[in-house]
């Protein structure tokens, strides 16, 4: 989840979650609401 709406999001980027430097997990962006 974004804190804000973000913008130009699409179909195949990949998106990640650190904390700090310590990657949490991530994916690929499937769908766009």
């Amino acid at each position: 989840t974004f804190q804000r709406p973000q913008r130009a999001i699409a179909p195949g980027q990949i998106c990640a979650f650190y904390d700090g430097g310590k990657l949490l997990g991530g994916g690929v962006f499937e769908e766009v609401l």
